[in-house]
């Protein structure tokens, strides 16, 4: 019964995708959450520590409540597939790739005027942590599926593994372009 312009889609009280980045403020805000996702890739169950320390000889986990198979099992490498925190690693992994296309897309298609050298600082940025992501990775799982732009969930299934070589020519790419319009210093 209402016409179409008289339903308002976006939130007025509150940021949503679509409204943000509207100000040099909220595109900087973007970047900033890229970085949150660094400390939340790197926390005590990403990627990193649960292959770097927990995998190895230099850990060991005498008690932890609510996961303690889960980690008995990457402890002892006979890891199945409903790991949970496998998962979840794997998940906040992605959702760090999904940040970082998300504000390259946006410094790509920017409808606010922002000096050229401040966006290739902040693209320059999202390259350098996506490459990080994918390059941790690749090192843990091998090939992984390799996504470079913003998705939807439906997308996501056709997106399927990529051979190691092709991500890591990839991650070069991403470092040398980066490399060539972040500042010296």
């Amino acid at each position: 019964s209402c016409g179409k312009n008289k339903l308002d889609l976006f939130p007025l009280t509150e940021p949503s995708e679509n409204t943000f980045y509207s100000n040099k403020e909220e595109v900087q805000a973007g970047l900033l959450e890229v970085y949150r996702q660094l400390s939340i890739i790197y926390d005590a169950e990403g990627v990193p520590d649960l292959f770097g320390e927990v995998y190895s000889d230099n850990t060991v986990i005498i008690a932890h409540a609510g996961s303690e198979s889960a980690y008995a099992g990457i402890m002892a490498r006979t890891i199945n597939a409903d790991n949970g925190l496998i998962l979840t690693a794997w998940q906040k992994a992605y959702k760090g790739v999904f940040m970082c296309n998300k504000i390259i897309d946006q410094l790509d298609n920017l409808s606010i005027e922002i000096d050229k050298s401040e966006v290739d600082k902040m693209r320059g940025q999202a390259l350098v942590i996506r490459s990080l992501i994918y390059f941790d990775l690749v090192r843990t799982f091998g090939a992984v599926p390799y996504i470079d732009k913003v998705i939807t969930p439906a997308e996501a299934y056709e997106f399927l593994r990529v051979d190691q070589g092709i991500i890591y020519e990839n991650i070069i790419k991403d470092l040398n372009l980066a490399k060539s319009i972040l500042p010296n210093s």
